[in-house]
């Protein structure tokens, strides 16, 4: 995946409310409602981010959404037996833009019920990065919390495009529970 970073550019209002805002306070203000409906609108991204969309847009109607359709996805996965949702985004040209993010319950498949709380679950982006030593782009794996924590992993490889390496990093902090740092 090749791909031009601007570091000194400033990222897109509507990419970063979407991959910081918009999906991670949707998600953990309502997790079951966001899982039942990636399940229901997973094969089609309209029926799934258009919603979210014309919130952001009462949020804030200068944010256009629309031109970003066509490059978002998701897909339902799971990861040690439990359910989550990776959001494929559009590509980044700036820091701090995400790549991808995903947001996973845990709790087991079987217990994903109407109360599921928020506090059983996580968000985490993989954003677009500049390295300043080196002078190149790379990868910050993150994670944003229910009271709205941003939480830096650190640098990461430049991501290849790879649904699979994403969900290896999920799989990893879910694992032991890392040390963040706060940003």
């Amino acid at each position: 995946m090749s791909i031009t970073i601007d570091p000194n550019g400033h990222p897109r209002p509507e990419l970063y409310t979407l991959a910081h805002r918009a999906l991670p306070g949707i998600a953990f203000a309502q997790p079951f409602a966001i899982l039942s409906a990636a399940a229901a609108g997973s094969g089609d991204r309209g029926e799934f981010y258009s919603p979210i969309f014309d919130q952001i847009r009462t949020v804030d109607p200068s944010l256009v959404m629309g031109p970003y359709l066509p490059e978002c996805s998701l897909e339902l996965i799971q990861i040690r037996g439990c359910p989550g949702i990776i959001f494929k985004l559009p590509t980044p040209k700036f820091p701090t833009e995400a790549y991808i993010a995903g947001f996973f319950a845990e709790v087991a498949l079987h217990d994903v019920v109407p109360e599921l709380s928020a506090d059983m679950c996580r968000f985490f982006t993989l954003e677009c990065g500049w390295n300043f030593i080196t002078e190149t782009p790379c990868s910050m794996f993150c994670e944003w919390t229910q009271k709205n924590d941003h939480l830096n992993y650190g640098e990461q490889p430049m991501w290849n495009g790879d649904p699979n390496s994403f969900l290896a990093l999920i799989d990893q902090a879910i694992g032991t529970k890392s040390e963040a740092s706060p940003r």
